[in-house]
């Protein structure tokens, strides 16, 4: 027997779907270091979401929802402080566009500062603090296994948000395709930049 009846399940697999698939701090981290920097830099991205997002899964399933709520007196810091880091990112690789490729070059960016720079967003989001406390209780059937449903819950959402965030890449990997000639660098950089200040615009006002 399902820990969550089948219609419930397929609701939360549409619920999760849809808000996973809103544009936001994450999804232009994604974008921007695959037009840039490849695909492998925007499964990077999804990795270090996904660490995020499994760690505060494992949090709230060990009954650390009350904390969650507590932290809301700071999540305008938190969210700060994840604007500042989108900006610093996206002005950074703007300007880097008028640089010659050998002075890039000196300063590769590596698969590693793409997981980091995805943890820092993610965790800097009060979408992401509040969407487990707020979000699963809506599809807990209390005269269930409430661990149980959490369980099943927690790593269906984990399997949504890797196909999701992967689809991201895959389409961000498909635009890089066209977009990434001979002359078009400058371009590319010009357009990561440009979406990681719109990612910054949007978490400011989450």
């Amino acid at each position: 027997m399902l820990a969550v009846d089948t219609a419930t399940l397929l609701m939360f697999i549409g619920a999760t779907a849809f808000l996973i698939a809103v544009p936001g701090p994450v999804v232009g981290l994604i974008m921007a270091e695959t037009l840039k920097h490849g695909m492998r830099f925007g499964f990077m991205v999804a990795i270090g979401a996904g660490t995020v997002g499994a760690s505060f899964l494992i949090l709230y399933i060990a009954g650390a929802a009350p904390m969650f709520a507590a932290l809301e007196e700071y999540f305008d810091l938190i969210r700060y402080i994840g604007v500042a880091y989108l900006l610093y990112l996206g002005l950074t690789t703007i300007r880097s566009a008028g640089k010659e490729s050998a002075d890039l070059h000196i300063h590769a960016r590596r698969p590693i500062d793409a997981y980091k720079s995805a943890l820092v967003i993610t965790a800097s989001s009060p979408k992401t603090i509040l969407f487990f406390a707020a979000f699963f209780p809506q599809f807990i059937d209390m005269s269930r296994s409430v661990t149980g449903q959490l369980i099943t819950l927690s790593i269906v959402f984990m399997l949504v948000s890797v196909i999701m965030d992967s689809t991201w890449v895959l389409i961000a990997g498909k635009a890089r395709n066209y977009i990434d000639r001979p002359g078009m660098h400058k371009r590319l950089n010009i357009i990561s930049g440009t979406i990681l200040c719109i990612a910054a615009s949007a978490l400011l006002f989450i």
